[in-house]
């Protein structure tokens, strides 16, 4: 892995959360279930491709409304699942049963 943090181009401070990662798998044991969690993470640190740069420029204001209007439609879909479940607890729906209906 040492060699991978060096040639992956990662900025400063990943590189050294990774070394210092690096050292901790080091002195725990290959059967410590946390070495493989350490194993994945460093894995997947030195696989990022560090080094592209996106030349898409971004317009923080045209995201910025964008999502103000996804949280608005969010709220708008809560007010209306509410309302469906006053509803169906009027009817004698068990809680939560819609809820359920949706999430897929």
């Amino acid at each position: 892995f040492e060699a991978k943090i060096k040639k992956s181009g990662m900025p400063k401070e990943v590189r050294e959360k990774a070394v210092k990662e690096l050292a901790s798998l080091a002195k725990m044991s290959q059967y410590n279930p946390e070495a493989s969690y350490k194993r994945n993470y460093l894995e997947w640190l030195t696989d990022l491709p560090w080094e592209i740069k996106d030349k898409a420029q971004v317009d923080i204001k045209k995201a910025e409304k964008r999502l103000k209007e996804v949280e608005r439609q969010r709220k708008e879909n809560e007010k209306g699942m509410s309302r469906l479940e006053d509803e169906a607890h009027r009817k004698g729906i068990p809680p939560g049963w819609l809820r359920c209906q949706f999430t897929y």
